[in-house]
């Protein structure tokens, strides 16, 4: 009879845990893209001028893979100054260098309500797709910065812009790389886009990645990338006022 007792108290506690349970929750994507949905936008490459003396070459950057490892989000605002205490709540991991548009970050099981925070961690390493301008089929890889886990990048985004935290506390890095805030809504779908604005030319017409030229030192002549050996400089290109990133908030109906 105890046995039975013991039974019974245990399947009450279970189903009353799941009658309290009442939390509602949705879904949020955090998507990277080379354009934001309706925009579309093509323009012909041209070969540059540019020519190229000794071992130094004048470059395109024409795609570049970044590691994001995580991606979070806070119903708390990211200001500068403020203690960077907030509770934040996790939208996926990923491993190893990707193309901005091979990241997909999903969570079905986020607490519904307002959210204006996201929060990135990176390790601080790219890997340029550098061409020549005589022929921008010819891929050189040029891995800047260690892909370890050890050098390691956290940014947060917010209405307004992009922060670091210094001693416990956000300090502002661009303002105008900014994510408006967004609603997790019950049973519904959430997608953040995420541009990588170097990309220029799939989305826009004024200026495309032909027009940024970069210098690649191939200091020992064997035609690769030799990290600590050889070097890499952003050379010119045009002001186009644009941050690194955007974002782009679009609530399912």
């Amino acid at each position: 009879m105890k046995n039975m007792s013991m039974i019974f108290l245990v399947l009450l506690f279970l189903v009353s845990c799941d009658l309290f349970n009442t939390e509602k929750t949705g879904t949020l994507i955090i998507k990277g893209v080379r354009d934001f949905p309706s925009n579309s936008f093509s323009k012909n490459v041209m070969a540059g001028s540019t020519t190229d003396s000794s071992n130094y070459h004048a470059m395109y950057v024409k795609n570049t893979k970044f590691h994001i490892k995580e991606a979070w989000i806070s119903q708390d605002t990211v200001k500068d100054g403020l203690i960077a205490n907030f509770e934040w709540h996790s939208v996926g991991e990923s491993s190893g260098l990707k193309y901005f548009e091979e990241f997909e970050f999903v969570s079905s099981d986020l607490p519904a309500g307002e959210y204006n925070s996201l929060k990135l961690l990176r390790v601080n390493a790219y890997l340029r797709d550098a061409v020549y301008p005589s022929d921008t089929n010819n891929v050189v890889e040029i891995l800047l910065g260690e892909n370890t886990d050890t050098n390691l990048v956290i940014e947060y985004f917010s209405p307004y812009g992009s922060f670091i935290a210094i001693n416990g506390r956000f300090h502002s890095m661009k303002p105008g790389e900014s994510i408006e805030g967004f609603r997790i809504r019950e049973d519904k779908t959430t997608t953040v886009y995420w541009r990588n604005n170097e990309l220029l030319g799939n989305w826009q017409s004024e200026y495309h990645w032909t027009d940024f030229i970069y210098t690649w030192h191939d200091a020992n002549g064997n035609g690769v990338w030799d990290a600590g050996v050889d070097s890499w400089s952003y050379t010119s290109g045009p002001e186009t006022g644009l941050p690194m990133w955007s974002f782009l908030v679009e609530e399912e109906e």
